[in-house]
């Protein structure tokens, strides 16, 4: 059972993480440690707002209902202090940008740089979808050539297997002309006699396999 207050469990310095979501065109706060906390905002600073209460109602409902509580996954102690120093030119720019804002310097740049470390988050993201674009492009434009030469060689195919049937039934016609002048007579109906047949055997599997499938029969005078 955790026997941390509320506020001691505040004070603790969860890391949270702050991305863009361009479908939803929000930045996204994510407590990594605790599962389910996270908030949306329309910029950096209401992410992060909506996030830090929506950790505390989590903290809060994990108290109640005595759920364990995560401790922070942070390797180091950050006091959340940071000692800047800048041209004076820029302090004074940056403190004009600030009273524009409505905002204290401190909240502005705390925007600012929570701004720019999604602001790098999110173009590395880009590089790495451009990344998967390119692969995809090759990989497609592999399967268009893999398709120009399957559909080549079907087109092949079928040449070569038009060339030999139509080959194969002008040399079966040939044939059945030349039964008709040695004294055979072709005609629309009937069966080939069992000499008939026999002869047509002689000529080969393929020659007797071809005739017997055409329409033209043959039978003595």
């Amino acid at each position: 059972m955790n026997t941390d207050s509320l506020d001691q469990l505040k004070s603790l310095n969860y890391p949270v993480r702050i991305e863009f979501e361009p479908a939803d065109n929000l930045y996204v706060a994510d407590f990594l440690d605790l599962p389910g906390c996270s908030a949306t905002g329309e910029s950096v600073a209401e992410a992060h707002a909506r996030a830090e209460k929506a950790k505390e109602d989590w903290l809060r409902l994990a108290l109640e209902q005595g759920l364990p509580i995560p401790k922070p996954s942070t390797t180091e102690d950050y006091s959340g202090r940071v000692l800047l120093r800048i041209p004076t030119s820029l302090h004074a720019m940056v403190a004009e940008r600030a009273r524009v804002h409505a905002a204290s310097l401190n909240q502005y740049l705390v925007h600012l740089i929570s701004a720019s470390v999604v602001q790098d988050e999110v173009t590395d993201k880009l590089e790495e979808m451009k990344g998967r674009i390119e692969k995809l492009d090759w990989r497609l434009a592999k399967l268009t050539t893999d398709l120009k030469q399957l559909s080549s060689y079907v087109s092949q195919a079928s040449l070569r297997a038009s060339t030999a049937v139509t080959g194969s039934i002008q040399y079966a016609n040939v044939y059945a002309t030349t039964l008709n002048a040695q004294g055979f007579v072709t005609t629309q109906q009937g069966s080939l006699s069992g000499n008939m047949w026999d002869a047509i055997a002689g000529l080969g599997p393929e020659v007797y396999d071809l005739i017997g499938k055409t329409d033209v029969t043959v039978r003595t005078r």
